[in-house]
């Protein structure tokens, strides 16, 4: 809600902004469905990149029950002083093996500082008050982006999103998870192509 709220209260700083296009990655995917779902009426299409909507997992669901886990043990070892290896666990989790070894000690500073607001992210997007049922007459235009080099973890949420939204174009781009950095050459085209069709 609050970061929700945060999107609206932006925009209402810009005069004559009365409709917009939302487009959210991973948590802030996550956060964007929330918000077009509580914003029908303003937004004009909403484009997700693996969204991290783990609401929308059934609450026995094995991925879901794996990041209450992780996000536990990342939580342990931050009161531990060790969010460093917070920081790695949870770079491990998303991207190519060694990718936090390879980071100078003054990113791994900011990875560590990061990896303390993952834990209540996780929490956040695990805990809203939506299931998959909400999303039936759910008829924003909706563009659905996912990495074929990203972890089956994310896929596998991506793909529950997928079957979840009424009507998303979904779109299999070169890259990872966060392929909209690595590969925008080749996300950016899609992301485009979708904006101008509901423009």
């Amino acid at each position: 809600d609050e970061e929700s709220q945060h999107i609206l209260d932006t925009l209402a700083k810009i005069e004559g902004v009365d409709s917009y296009h939302v487009i959210g990655h991973s948590y802030g995917g996550a956060v964007a469905l929330y918000h077009a779902f509580s914003n029908k009426h303003r937004i004009k299409s909403l484009t997700l990149y693996e969204p991290m909507s783990f609401h929308l997992l059934p609450t026995e669901h094995p991925l879901l029950l794996k990041s209450y886990e992780m996000a536990e043990d990342i939580k342990q070892d931050i009161e531990a002083g060790n969010s460093i290896v917070g920081a790695k666990k949870f770079i491990d989790l998303w991207l190519p093996a060694g990718t936090f070894e390879r980071t100078s000690e003054f990113e791994q500073g900011i990875l560590a500082r990061g990896v303390k607001k993952m834990v209540h992210d996780f929490r956040s997007a695990a805990t809203v008050q939506l299931s998959a049922e909400d999303y039936i007459n759910f008829n924003i235009p909706a563009c659905l982006i996912a990495g074929e080099s990203s972890p089956t973890y994310s896929l596998c949420i991506a793909d529950i999103v997928g079957t979840t939204i009424p009507n998303i174009e979904k779109h299999i781009v070169e890259g990872g998870h966060i392929g909209l950095f690595t590969h925008p050459h080749k996300t950016n085209p899609v992301i485009l192509d979708f904006l101008e069709k509901h423009h």
